[in-house]
């Protein structure tokens, strides 16, 4: 069985469990239109069949963070990401954050890396302001100009503000207007 996914924290933990219980294999939405999607299915329903195999499913909101961060890794790893969720469900969000297993260090690994880098852009960014308008050069190397988008709107409220990507070709700016 083939079961679609997109990148919601709620269809990535019904994908991690349909895939342990059914042996479904899963694609992401991008890749496939004509598969059926883990949307489909309850969340109440999954936990149900995972309680049917497994014992009761941990409460694992705790990771919803962490996953979020992941997902704005460069190198996203899907599996890995299932195989984490799965541990997660089995002994609880505290077996992944305390990296009690290979994927779990190397999942906290990467959230930490995008938690860096979103550190480092917000406190070393320098701005050169001109008119209304505050200009800066940095280099993303993960996925973060959403979040650096809603830290500078609540930083600036009045101002525009235009972050340049200035390794990549071609250039990539983020202009905050368009994210509010």
């Amino acid at each position: 069985m083939r079961l679609t996914y997109d990148d919601s924290f709620i269809s990535l933990l019904k994908a991690a469990i349909l895939s342990d219980v059914w042996n479904a294999e899963l694609i992401h939405e991008s890749l496939s239109k004509n598969c059926p999607s883990v949307n489909t299915y309850s969340l109440k329903r999954c936990l149900l069949e995972w309680e049917w195999v497994h014992e009761p499913a941990k409460d694992i909101s705790k990771l919803k963070n962490a996953v979020s961060l992941f997902l704005l890794h460069k190198y996203k790893d899907y599996n890995l990401l299932f195989k984490v969720l799965q541990q997660a469900l089995l002994h609880g969000p505290e077996y992944i954050l305390m990296r009690k297993s290979p994927e779990a260090s190397k999942f906290c690994n990467m959230v930490r890396s995008v938690r860096s880098e979103y550190h480092r852009a917000r406190i070393f960014s320098t701005f050169k302001q001109v008119n209304n308008k505050l200009f800066c050069n940095y280099y993303f190397n993960h996925k973060i100009q959403p979040l650096l988008a809603n830290y500078l709107s609540k930083r600036f409220p009045d101002k525009e503000v235009i972050v340049n990507n200035y390794f990549k070709q071609p250039s990539q700016e983020l202009c905050l207007n368009a994210f509010l």
